[in-house]
Order: structure tokens, then C-alpha cells, then sequence
């Protein structure tokens, strides 16, 4: 019997070829005339304390969203029209925030405003229903374009809305509704990636300059989530001051930690799942303490 051996080169090549990591497309698959349904929770949790005095709020805002994808052109960018179809808000505050207790509005309620606090927050909630937002995302995930139809921006341009901005933060502003909408949408490398990968992005933050979040990301390869394999992406939230802005007001970040994943069907090419916690510091006159916690999961659609 004959027995032919491969050369060396050929036996390195393959060798070399069956030690190569597998690698996934993290890109999104935009279909025109789909419609995605995203439930979005947002709680977030402020404290700040001026010498013996202090304001804490404690916030939960969740939004149920539609997502209907009207055109994708050639390079894969979609166009997408994004409804909040309820709104759910919870607030409660301690210190110089004991004002608000127990406030509660849900979009679905048909509970009429008692306290003046009550009716200057329902009354700009109540306009973040079937207001319609255009949105142009790339197969990345990254927002190229986010538009507030006019009759919201101009409801929270209004004085009575920038009182409760002041009061209850970033939720009463634009780019505060534009953070919830948009921000887990974790921008995705243009190539496969293998386990181990890593990429960072910076966005807007939650209160516009001069303060800007920065994901660190680092794909962790596939996981079992709620009985399906998915791609999941380890995703470190921070914050960071930049500009003159930051150095006027005087802020210092003097603490911060986070962590989060992301979980990414690579068969239909979308986000099922995020979770993001992070905790800040932020240091100026005053001592302000800063902690989120956003969720975000894909509705399956009712089977026709």
C-alpha cells in the first residue's frame, strides 16, 4: 500500500485554517415595511447634597415603541418612522424633592391630574404618544438622523416643560428623548468579529454637552438566552467631561463604574436584548450621585 504524505506548507495552511476563530456578522438587516416593537425602561436614580441639605429623586420611565422600517436604500440604511405608543412614569422624592410622592402616570390611564405637579407632567407625556420621530440608522446601528416631530419639539421648548426639566431633569428634554430612543442602539463593527474582539464608540449623553458616553464593547461569542443562541456583546457604559463647558462648571467625574450586554440574533440580524447599569460621581459645587438602569427588549410579533 501506497500512502501519500501531504507537504509541510499544505499541512501548515490547514493547520493554521482549523485553529481560525469563528467569526459573526454583527450587522443589522434592515427590512422595508417591517415593523419592530422595543419596550424601553429607563430607571434612573439622582442624588445630590449641598452642605446640609440634599435632593433625591428616584424616576422609572417606560416607553413602548413601534418601529416601522418605510425604505432602505443600497448601502443598507433604513428610514424609519419610531412611535411611542404608551408612556409610563414613576417618580418619588426625599430631601427638597418631597414635593413629588408617588406620582404615577401611565398613558393607558384615564386618571385626571389632582396636584399642579401632576398636570404640568402629564400634559407633556401625554404629547409623547403617537407623535411620530424619523430615524435613519445603517447596517451599523449608528444614527445618522433623528428628527422630533414638530409638535413635540415645540411642546418641549414650551417655559412650562424647560420648569419640570429643571426639576425632574433630562426626561423633559429633547435630546433626553432622544437618549432613551436611541442610545442602546450600540454602534456594530463593518466586519465578522470573533470572540475577544473589542471596539469603542462615543455618543451623546443623557445631558447633552459637555458630558459624553463611551461604550467599550467586547464581543463574547454565543450565550443561551431565554432558550435560543444568541451573539452577545459585553458593553462597559462611562461618561466623560470634555470642552470647556465641563471646566466652566466646574464638574469633576470622581467615580463611575458600569457594565451591560447586549444580546444580537445573528439569523434575523437585530437586537433582542440590553441591559445597562452605571453608576457615577459627579463633583462641582455640590456632590451628585448618579445611577441608571436601562432595559430594552424586542416584543415578538403576534403570529398571523
Amino acid at each position: 500500500m501506497i500512502v501519500r504524505t501531504l507537504p509541510l506548507s499544505v499541512l501548515i495552511i490547514l493547520m493554521a485554517a482549523s485553529q481560525t476563530p469563528a467569526q459573526t456578522a454583527l450587522t443589522w438587516k434592515w427590512k422595508q415595511r417591517e415593523t419592530l416593537t422595543y419596550v424601553i425602561e429607563d430607571n434612573y436614580n439622582s442624588k445630590t447634597v449641598v452642605k446640609d441639605g440634599f435632593f433625591e429623586l428616584n424616576q422609572s420611565l417606560i416607553l413602548d415603541t413601534t418601529w416601522q422600517v418605510m425604505s432602505v436604500d443600497a448601502k443598507g440604511d433604513a428610514d424609519i418612522i419610531v412611535t411611542i405608543d404608551r408612556v409610563q412614569f414613576r417618580a418619588d422624592g426625599k430631601g427638597a424633592a418631597a414635593i413629588i410622592s408617588n406620582l404615577r402616570f401611565d398613558s393607558k390611564d384615564e386618571k385626571e391630574p389632582l396636584s399642579r405637579p401632576e398636570k404640568g407632567v402629564f400634559g407633556v407625556l401625554k404629547a409623547f404618544v403617537d407623535s411620530p420621530i424619523a430615524v435613519t440608522i445603517n447596517e451599523q446601528g449608528s444614527v445618522k438622523h433623528f428628527d422630533l416631530s414638530e409638535a413635540l419639539t415645540a411642546n418641549l421648548n414650551n417655559n412650562n416643560t424647560r420648569e419640570l426639566a429643571g426639576f425632574f431633569g433630562d426626561i423633559f428634554t429633547a435630546q433626553g428623548v432622544r437618549h432613551r430612543l436611541t442610545s442602546w442602539l450600540v454602534v456594530l463593527p463593518k466586519d465578522p468579529v470573533s470572540t475577544g474582539d473589542k471596539w469603542r464608540q462615543e455618543l451623546p449623553s443623557r445631558g447633552g454637552k459637555p458630558i459624553v458616553s463611551v461604550y467599550s464593547c467586547d464581543y463574547a461569542g454565543p450565550v443561551v438566552r431565554d432558550g435560543h443562541t444568541v451573539a452577545k456583546i459585553n458593553v462597559k457604559p462611562e461618561v466623560k467631561a470634555q470642552g470647556d463647558g465641563a471646566k466652566k462648571r466646574g464638574e469633576k467625574i470622581i467615580e463611575q463604574h458600569g457594565e451591560g450586554g447586549v444580546y444580537f440574533d445573528d439569523r434575523t440580524r437585530r437586537i433582542l436584548e440590553v441591559v445597562l447599569k452605571h453608576h457615577v460621581v459627579l463633583e462641582s459645587f455640590a456632590k451628585t450621585t448618579l445611577d441608571t438602569r436601562t432595559t430594552i427588549k424586542l416584543r415578538p410579533q403576534p403570529s398571523r
